[in-house]
């Protein structure tokens, strides 16, 4: 599944470039539903739904703080992001939207890969890059500033789905 997420990523990022940020939207989330699937998978959970995926993967990894409280936020904010982009024929994405759903995208696929990584070595202390995140001696896992400042400029995103979902 994580070769599945880095080549929607990949993919993103050419629908980027070739100036169809609806597309690239599209790719990221499911860059994104990839990489959170595959740690999932790691676990032995599997969800027979968008909706329930992301659901497990907060209450699994979220809310136990192995992964950023934020990291919801922005699967739900790219989750909307592309149901806008593929549905809503009345709405223009724009580039900036675009670019910054594939940032976060690369950044949630990092962090599932060095978690996966991680995990597979039996390490307590998982590394989660882009993310701007590290894992503590138990192997839970706090925001920091990070090399990108991914969680603290996502949390104030603007999209108008996340100011629904904020209330």
């Amino acid at each position: 599944m994580l070769t599945k997420a880095k080549g929607k990523l990949a993919a993103a990022r050419r629908e980027l470039k070739m100036g169809t940020p609806e597309e690239a939207v599209s790719r990221a989330y499911y860059a994104a539903f990839h990489a959170i699937s595959a740690v999932l998978a790691s676990q032995g959970f599997s969800f027979s739904s968008h909706a329930q995926t992301i659901g497990g993967f907060n209450a699994h990894f979220v809310r136990t703080g192995l992964f950023p409280k934020d990291t919801n936020r922005i699967l739900h904010r790219l989750f909307e992001n592309r149901q806008t982009a593929d549905y809503d024929w009345t709405t223009v994405v724009e580039r900036a939207s675009a670019q910054r759903d594939v940032k976060d995208a690369a950044a949630l696929v990092a962090a599932c890969q060095a978690f996966l990584k991680c995990t597979d070595f039996g390490s307590t202390n998982p590394p989660l890059p882009g993310l701007g995140v590290s894992g503590d001696s138990a192997g839970h896992v706090a925001e920091t500033e990070g090399e990108h400042g991914v969680m603290s400029t996502v949390a104030s995103g603007t999209s108008r789905q996340m100011r629904r979902n904020r209330s």
